[in-house]
């Protein structure tokens, strides 16, 4: 896992704030006629943040609001903002493929076993996962 805290609720705003940035990419680049796949993203992970919020809500009230959005994926979403415009369609196809495997390698880092999560936080990430990986 690239985060440095490997709690739950540090994982669990991680993957939202990862979800949340694979919505703004779907969207940022659905005129690039990728419309099907970036549609199916947004929703999917429309579904994903809500299951994870509701996992989150779980640790309290309390829980700050942040997640580290030092990890390849949002890195990779930050240095391509300033190019999406004047992407093509392989372009954007491209960027959009490498961001979801990046993803996918994300949730591979959380679920290969060596972190001690709470059942309820592995069954989303594990369903999520396998969602994402077909």
């Amino acid at each position: 896992m690239q985060t440095e805290n490997t709690n739950p609720i540090n994982i669990t705003q991680l993957f939202i704030a990862l979800h949340t940035t694979r919505q703004e990419a779907a969207t940022r680049l659905e005129g690039k006629n990728l419309s099907k796949i970036l549609i199916d993203a947004n929703k999917q992970s429309t579904q994903f943040i809500a299951d994870l919020i509701s996992e989150l809500s779980n640790y309290g009230d309390a829980v700050a609001s942040t997640a580290d959005r030092n990890n390849p994926y949002q890195i990779l979403w930050i240095n391509n903002l300033d190019k999406i415009e004047h992407l093509d369609e392989a372009s954007s196809s491209n960027l959009f493929a490498e961001m979801e495997l990046l993803l996918k390698n994300e949730y591979h880092l959380t679920l290969k076993g060596e972190l001690d999560l709470p059942e309820s936080l592995a069954q989303i990430l594990t369903k999520q996962n396998e969602t994402i990986s077909n």
